[in-house]
């Protein structure tokens, strides 16, 4: 089996659970590591989910509380 780059098992992870990828950001952000922090949006970007699955997936991480 080929091997994928990070970035791309990342954007699959993150398409296949957006609340995890909103929880994600949310814990990367309050760490406050610049760098990280890059990597996740980048990631984020490439999979697209920015600003609508981001919130979606926020909502739904919320409701678990």
């Amino acid at each position: 089996m080929p091997d994928r780059d990070h970035d791309q098992a990342m954007v699959a992870v993150f398409r296949a659970d957006p609340a995890y990828a909103a929880a994600l950001l949310s814990s990367v952000e309050a760490d406050g590591d610049p760098e990280e922090l890059a990597i996740v949006r980048r990631q984020l970007q490439l999979a697209s989910m920015i600003t609508e699955g981001l919130q979606q997936g926020a909502e739904a991480e919320k409701a678990k509380l």
